[in-house]
């Protein structure tokens, strides 16, 4: 378990913790390019504990790097079979109103496990967590926010690599099921198929779909992806898409990534193509109909921007359908 003062830590001290965990994680990775991984599974050596009944708190992304670390930080969230709240702060740095609001709100003050590459953010976060009367972070519960970070933690039956942030949502509900910590590294599913078959052969057959774009860790990486159309820019919002991760491993999910656009409107009737083309193609293609889908009576969830299905359009409307946790 974890424990301690509140953050106040001397700064060369917090320095040296934090250096010492990314040394760590630079050799580890050093390992696994060496060869590291031959004549078995990948290595499990975790380092970190965390508290009883925890929650998490992280920086909002920044970097394509930081948007794969917190998806990756979803297995730590479901470690034990349990669910762990994750919060993420808002671009400055900060706990928004509505979020202050909600950890006010809940049953229990959780502890608070935070994951941050900004010096300043424990010490602001402290602050707005006393002004609402809420336990601050401790010390030895804030890390780094880098990819790999989750397997460092104990309470995992093992790790399994990913090699992107795409292959991180296929694996998030599998990762859950077997209490797998999630890190970058090589290939564990091929494909989405992959992913939804593993989770079968946990007897898993799930009535419950996520449509995800891995596309759209930032502004610059959907422009460059070969269906980007204008007018996605408007629905890019890093620290809802980051909700994709979680929702799919909170209903043992289907992850689905690869579809091809519907550009009919045959199928569809009076629906509004321009918000939900590219999650209607594959409803339309796993041989479903809009009466009928392929996962039972569940709602299908769109949770990234390009595929704003769960968003509000222009007019105040919603697309298929949408569900909060």
């Amino acid at each position: 378990m974890s424990g301690g003062k509140s953050f106040g830590m001397e700064r060369p001290v917090k320095i040296a913790i934090m250096a010492g965990i990314v040394l760590l994680l630079v050799g580890s990775g050093i390992f696994l390019l060496l060869g590291g991984r031959k004549g078995g599974e990948p290595r499990y050596n975790p380092v970190n504990s965390v508290p009883r009944d925890f929650m998490m708190i992280t920086d909002y992304p920044g970097t394509e790097e930081e948007m794969f670390a917190i998806s990756l930080l979803t297995s730590l969230q479901f470690m034990g079979g349990e669910y762990h709240p994750l919060v993420i702060c808002s671009p400055d740095g900060v706990l928004s109103d509505h979020e202050l609001f909600t950890l006010s709100h809940l049953k229990t003050d959780r502890p608070k496990v935070f994951f941050t590459n900004r010096e300043t953010a424990p010490a602001n976060i402290n602050q707005q967590l006393s002004g609402m009367g809420l336990a601050p972070i401790n010390d030895s519960d804030v890390h780094p926010l880098v990819p790999g970070i989750a397997g460092t933690f104990f309470g995992f039956s093992g790790i399994m690599e990913v090699e992107d942030y795409e292959e991180s949502l296929w694996a998030a509900p599998y990762a859950k099921n077997t209490n797998m910590a999630l890190v970058p590294g090589g290939r564990t599913f091929e494909t989405q198929e992959q992913a939804h078959n593993a989770l079968r052969t946990l007897g898993i057959d799930s009535g419950y779909a996520v449509v995800a774009n891995p596309d759209d860790h930032s502004l610059e990486t959907m422009r460059r992806t070969m269906d980007y159309d204008p007018y996605d820019d408007a629905w890019f919002c890093p620290d809802i898409s980051l909700m994709a991760a979680q929702m799919a491993a909170y209903h043992d999910a289907f992850v689905i990534t690869n579809t091809t656009p519907l550009d009919s409107t045959e199928w569809v009737l009076n629906l509004d193509l321009s918000q939900n083309r590219r999650a209607l193609g594959y409803m339309k293609s796993s041989g479903s109909s809009m009466t009928s889908p392929p996962w039972n009576t569940s709602p299908l969830w769109v949770p990234q921007q390009r595929c704003p299905s769960s968003s509000p359009n222009r007019e105040g409307q919603r697309g298929i359908s949408s569900t909060p946790m």
